[in-house]
């Protein structure tokens, strides 16, 4: 009897123990992101009187990384209008940083205020495009096309492919999009990246 209230002490230890890992962990993953947003606040009031570009560019930065880690948790879904919201703003930081030499056409249609879909899929798309696309020719624009209608969602991106670029894609953005479909909306979607000639595509049409 002594030995077996022993063993079930230990266990009711060990279970005790690792909830308190769990919950530091919890502790310490709200501090971090209240960090970040105090300094990034710190270094906005500190260079927007000297820059506004830059400021404006730290505050898009700021309203981007508060969005990536709200919208995150618990596998929440967002609205459409939302993730189109941060894709205008993700747009807007990187023309910023190319000093308005950033060519790229952002089509939408159809009501999106009130569909709701995960977060980040279509902000992922198109960071990917902003990242390894070439953007810079003002006769070749890249193409983000977004349509709504009937509970249907089609979205493609369209651009030149980079010759040369400081981080070459490992795919793994886009293989997590697919694997997150593929989770959440099991045959509900259709999700293809095509590559013609000089010419990067990629197209998302999906079920809700």
């Amino acid at each position: 009897m002594e030995k077996e209230s022993l063993k079930q002490l230990t266990r009711s230890l060990e279970l005790e123990n690792k909830f308190i890992n769990a919950e530091n962990a919890y502790l310490q993953n709200q501090i971090s992101p209240h960090l970040l947003f105090n300094t990034l606040n710190f270094i906005y009031n500190t260079i927007h009187k000297l820059s506004e570009r830059a400021g404006k560019g730290v505050m898009l930065l700021s309203e981007l990384m508060r969005y990536s880690l709200l919208s995150s948790q618990d596998n929440r879904m967002v609205t459409l209008a939302d993730e189109v919201m941060q894709i205008e703003k993700l747009i807007e930081l990187s023309t910023l940083r190319f000093q308005n030499e950033l060519y790229l056409k952002f089509s939408k249609k159809g009501k999106i205020k009130d569909v709701l879909i995960p977060p980040l899929i279509l902000v992922t798309l198109v960071e990917n495009m902003l990242k390894h696309g070439d953007l810079g020719e003002i006769d070749h624009p890249g193409k983000i096309s977004l349509e709504y209608a009937d509970k249907v969602l089609k979205f493609t991106t369209r651009n030149l492919k980079r010759q040369s670029s400081p981080h070459p894609g490992t795919g793994l953005g886009l293989h997590n999009i697919e694997k997150r479909l593929t989770n959440l909306f099991p045959e509900k979607y259709h999700f293809a990246v095509t590559t013609h000639e000089n010419i990067f595509i990629t197209e998302l049409t999906l079920n809700l």
